[in-house]
């Protein structure tokens, strides 16, 4: 997660935070959050937030606090600085950046959830049985499902019409990549990591055995460090 000051928060197998700042430095925060968590997100190492098994736990720059006290599986900050978090079996909640309330999303459909994300007012929640949802000026509506054969794992939102998945096959466990226009479409790359959109124009593709990868409207092109 790259924050508001430019540094990367770093969330580690052992459920440690740790910070890389721009020289390079990295360090970990004081203390861990309380269960495994699955998410990091920050404006600075003193104002960040993570989710998992413990629900929503936000960091002060001293201490981890529970939140939001129900199993969590992402989350997702809108254009007006609102967090939504996606819930394991009890939907989707939502509360202002500015003073935390949590409270449910009003008209979310029911269920268990594996991933969301947005782009200013757009919201994209996918359920854990592939179903997908979209939220958009105050009404939820369906796209096309996912396979109930792959575990979704992360959701970038390029526009209203264009969304990326990260997905997992069940079976062999091969992560790849999905993106949907008018319907889902498995794209090339193989051991995807993560997605990453600022728009249609600006797509960013990590994966395990070729690199980054950037999409820039047109094409494809390798990103690799040099």
């Amino acid at each position: 997660c790259v924050l508001g000051t430019g540094e990367i928060a770093l969330l580690t197998a052992s459920n440690s935070v740790w910070v890389l700042d721009g020289n390079n430095n990295l360090s970990a925060l004081a203390g861990k959050p309380a269960g495994p968590a699955r998410r990091v997100w920050g404006k600075s190492p003193t104002d960040l937030w993570v989710v998992g098994s413990s629900g929503a736990e936000h960091y002060d720059g001293n201490n981890w606090t529970i939140k939001l006290g129900k199993p969590a599986t992402d989350l997702w900050v809108d254009g007006s600085n609102n967090l939504w978090v996606t819930l394991v079996t009890a939907g989707i909640y939502r509360t202002p950046l500015s003073q935390i309330n949590f409270q449910p999303v009003a008209n979310a459909p029911a269920g268990s959830y594996a991933a969301i994300g947005g782009r200013g007012s757009v919201v994209v929640a996918v359920m854990a049985s592939g179903s997908v949802n979209r939220y958009q000026g105050g009404t939820w509506s369906n796209l096309l499902p996912i396979s109930s054969g792959l575990i979704v794992q992360r959701v970038a939102v390029a526009n209203a019409s264009t969304v990326y998945a990260v997905v997992k096959d069940k079976t062999s466990s091969k992560r790849s990549l999905l993106r949907y226009a008018s319907g889902w479409k498995a794209m090339t790359f193989q051991d995807v990591m993560d997605v990453w959109t600022n728009g249609p124009n600006d797509v960013w593709v990590a994966t395990q055995t070729s690199g980054l990868w950037h999409h820039d409207g047109t094409q494809w092109v390798s990103a690799k460090p040099t």
